[in-house]
């Protein structure tokens, strides 16, 4: 998936180890060990210097039900829509060889801000490709990547997951059609326009503290009497 090959073992799994500790990633990404572990040195290590935007993938409500009841779909559509992804890179570095990789990450959020059941995916992506040549490792920046270009990837994506819940039964022909006529994208997004710089190491550790923040606002939780949170 990535042009990168991580050298390094995620800091929880270090926490792990080293402490015999028998706790959860979520438990254990809120020790200080941790918190430090995740900063811009270990990413720099891992070769995540250069990420530069982020990717917000929404649906609509009506797909999101089977979404967070099936991991396996879950996985399927992010594929889905990183393949697309992927395409619009490619036609935009022209340069780029075939064999040119892109790189990245995604967190699968299943909650909004107030804990309401709402699957979507934050992706980190290069913008561009990366391929080993004769002269080392080579990076091809995007060119021409505008709003117009994200809102085709958008509509495209809109119609393979829908595609995707009609073989599956899970929707009808009918109301697939239906939801590909609706207003604002038929639900479905793909938010584009943030992005941090390579040398903006302060910008992606807030970054990648904000996406993974199911992990680091777990101190926002607390239990009242015997109510469940």
């Amino acid at each position: 998936m990535s042009a990168f090959s991580v050298t390094e073992p995620f800091p929880s799994e270090k926490v792990s180890r080293q402490f015999g500790s028998v706790k959860g990633y979520y438990r254990l990404a809120k020790t200080k060990a941790v918190q430090i572990g995740l900063n811009n040195d270990w990413l720099k290590a891992q070769g995540l210097v250069s990420v530069k935007e982020q990717r917000v993938i929404t649906l609509p409500k009506r797909l999101r039900y089977f979404l967070l009841r099936d991991n396996e779909l879950t996985g399927r559509v992010l594929q889905i829509s990183l393949r697309v992804i992927e395409r619009t890179l490619r036609v935009h570095c022209p340069d780029a060889p075939l064999k040119a990789k892109y790189g990245g990450m995604t967190y699968i959020h299943r909650f909004g801000s107030m804990l309401n059941a709402h699957l979507h995916y934050h992706s980190y992506l290069i913008d561009g490709l990366f391929a080993q040549t004769e002269n080392g490792l080579q990076f091809y920046k995007t060119v021409g990547l505008t709003q117009k270009v994200i809102q085709t990837a958008q509509e495209t994506i809109s119609k393979r997951v829908l595609r995707l819940f009609v073989r599956r039964d899970l929707l009808s022909s009918d109301e697939s059609e239906q939801m590909q006529i609706w207003e604002n994208g038929g639900g479905f997004s793909l938010h584009a326009q943030v992005t941090i710089a390579a040398n903006d190491k302060k910008g992606l550790e807030r970054l990648f503290r904000y996406c993974a923040r199911p992990i680091y606002a777990g101190e926002r939780l607390d239990r009242v009497l015997n109510i469940s949170l």
